[in-house]
């Protein structure tokens, strides 16, 4: 008995004495699972996107900037009166009552959003009403001073800071700092205990990112092409501006335009960038290219004669016309061909350089591979196979029967403008930490040989004598400076009746300015413009106006002649006059001497000394050569010559 009683006895003090050992353990070495208890029974942890970096133009101006703003949350546990609530929370967020109410009134959760970045409206109603179980948090929200400037560039973020279009999805990572998470402490009972109801987080570590775009220049842009879209009624409009040295998008436009700011109140067809995104036919600017191959492979000559066969043109049965019934040409220069945007001559010469030539060229300059730009969803366009037929080779020349974006033709006309040498066209100039200043490395592709500078050479040439008199591209001229470009109308294709539209075009102007120092290529397409289908009306006084606001603003000097040191316009004589001295210039051809050019446009001019580098001042006609006329001319010196 006294056995038993000693074996129970040191059985229950052994008992008591692991007991309070574990008790102790407990109390003083608490286990990492307990720890993780214990947290979870005080602490309630959020997490919350930081302030992303800012969005800036070229100059420093802001485009896209995140802002404190306060967010509502609720505790349904201490909410009393969940309807009554609801009730008032809703008027205030406009937000249906039902909504609210169904999200407060389970008590077992402890944490609800009702609503995310307030207004400062909202945020004053709601703080005087001075309801109990609700609290508030500072989180950034994303704002775009400028609304829809630049729209379909920048893109714009979700509800928590995430990147959905644009830049703001592209550069995500990099806008975006790295999230926190804020630890709500609560009481026993498991209330959130808060400090004033509200909680502050750091300013975190989002990288800042400097675009190329000139917020000046983008602006111009969206407001012309607005009003040719509004003028022509038509469907949309597209702009691009280069800086031709250095491939730097200076603008990058669609109009219409939407808000960033409120993205959802409009339609997701305009959150596309189109520029990019969109290949279509781009018609006659095409016709440049063309050229440029065949003045590459020794096909043609500036002043090789074309004939047009009076407008009409019988390949593999098919036929070719020009695009106005009026223009019936015969034989015309290889010049006048691209002036007059002559169908039938483009076609001709095509046939001359071939099929694998001219796809070996466009390919060089960029079609039907993707341009580099550092936003997504962009095209490569389309340039098929060869072999060609003849009737396709035709219709390629001319820019049918290929797809090519915006971006793609504006990048080509910078490289001629550049002396024959492509860049990658690009919008992001620099990125850099916003707390360290540290800039992020950019990789830039070295400038690649596309033509030589004497074909580029020629081809400015040729690409003035466009909007010189009689030149579809009149309209696109700028007081003060000489301006090389082209026209493009191209009909659309109707997939529904598989044939292309009488009724639908594609208007479009490319070039680049001054012609004689190339500084700026731009890109203007019309898109179904109703009350005029022809690029020189529509898209070319675009083009002038974009242009004479971009020289302005960069502040490059315009040609200033004095009338002591030029030929008087007036001095020129009448017409006959001029007329015989054009045929004493062209007798003159190949005796080595400098014929009269004074009065003649630079086109007329370049028929007699297209086998001399040129270089021009100016526009208008010409009112003074160097050397001058009568003097001896070698083979190969360069001829100068002043345009008033």
């Amino acid at each position: 008995m006294k056995l038993r009683f000693i074996i129970v006895f040191v059985g229950f003090t052994m008992g008591w004495v692991l007991l309070l050992s574990r008790a102790a353990q407990l109390q003083l070495f608490p286990s990492d699972q307990l720890k993780s208890l214990k947290a979870k029974q005080f602490k309630k942890m959020i997490v919350l996107k930081p302030y992303r970096g800012a969005i800036i133009d070229r100059e420093g101006k802001e485009l896209a900037v995140s802002i404190g703003a306060q967010s509502l949350y609720a505790d349904p546990k201490n909410i009393k009166d969940p309807y009554g609530v609801a009730v008032k929370i809703s008027k205030v967020l406009n937000i249906p009552r039902k909504k609210i109410y169904k999200k407060i009134i389970n008590k077992k959760r402890r944490f609800v959003w009702l609503g995310r970045h307030l207004s400062k409206d909202q945020y004053s109603k709601i703080k005087k009403m001075k309801l109990k179980g609700l609290g508030y948090i500072a989180e950034p929200k994303r704002v775009y001073p400028n609304n829809g400037l630049l729209a379909q560039v920048l893109g714009f973020v979700g509800k928590d800071g995430q990147g959905l279009e644009g830049l703001e999805y592209k550069k995500d990572k990099l806008l975006s700092g790295k999230s926190k998470e804020v630890s709500l402490t609560r009481d026993a009972r498991g209330r959130p205990l808060l400090k004033k109801g509200k909680v502050f987080i750091d300013r975190p570590e989002g990288y800042d990112v400097q675009l190329t775009v000139d917020s000046g220049v983008q602006y111009f842009m969206e407001k012309e092409l607005s009003k040719a879209v509004k003028k022509f009624d038509a469907k949309s409009a597209q702009g691009v501006v280069l800086d031709i040295k250095t491939g730097e998008i200076l603008a990058l436009a669609n109009v219409p335009t939407y808000n960033p700011n409120q993205p959802f109140k409009t339609s997701k067809y305009r959150f596309k960038n189109k520029v990019l995104t969109d290949p279509y036919e781009p018609g006659s600017v095409i016709k440049t290219i063309t050229m440029a191959a065949a003045l590459s492979e020794g096909v043609i000559k500036p002043n090789t004669k074309i004939n047009c066969e009076g407008g009409e043109i019988t390949l593999n049965n098919r036929t070719i016309r020009e695009s106005d019934k009026d223009h019936k040409y015969g034989k015309i220069t290889a010049t006048k061909v691209l002036a007059y945007s002559s169908n039938v001559g483009t076609s001709k010469i095509a046939l001359l350089l071939g099929d694998k030539n001219l796809k070996k060229y466009l390919k060089k300059f960029g079609f039907s591979e993707k341009t580099g730009v550092e936003l997504g969803g962009e095209s490569s366009g389309s340039v098929k196979e060869t072999p060609w037929r003849d009737i396709a080779l035709a219709n390629i020349s001319f820019g049918h029967g290929m797809l090519a974006t915006s971006m793609q033709v504006a990048n080509a006309y910078a490289t001629i403008a550049n002396d024959g040498k492509m860049n990658t066209p690009h919008l992001v100039k620099s990125i850099r930490n916003s707390v360290t200043g540290d800039e992020v490395d950019i990789e830039r592709k070295s400038a690649k040989r596309v033509i030589s500078k004497e074909v580029s050479d020629k081809l400015k040439l040729m690409l003035t004598a466009v909007t010189e008199d009689g030149g579809t591209g009149e309209l696109a001229r700028v007081n003060g400076f000489s301006v090389a470009g082209k026209t493009g109308t191209a009909q659309k294709f109707d997939h529904k009746t598989q044939r292309y539209s009488h009724k639908k075009y594609i208007t479009s102007f490319a070039g680049f300015a001054p012609a004689d120092k190339p500084r700026f290529a731009i890109m203007v397409s019309v898109d179904e413009p109703q009350k005029s289908s022809y690029a020189s009306t529509v898209a070319a006084p675009v083009f002038s106006n974009v242009a004479s606001y971009i020289l302005k603003k960069e502040r490059v000097t315009p040609i200033v002649l004095a009338s002591s040191n030029v030929t008087k316009l007036q001095d020129i004589g009448s017409k006959q006059e001029l007329k015989k001295r054009q045929i004493a210039a062209i007798n003159k051809l190949g005796l080595n001497t400098m014929p009269n050019l004074v009065g003649l446009s630079l086109r007329e001019a370049m028929n007699y000394v297209s086998e001399h580098p040129v270089q021009f001042k100016g526009s208008g006609r010409i009112v003074k050569t160097y050397p001058e006329p009568g003097s001896s001319l070698k083979e190969k010196q360069k001829v100068i010559m002043t345009l008033k």
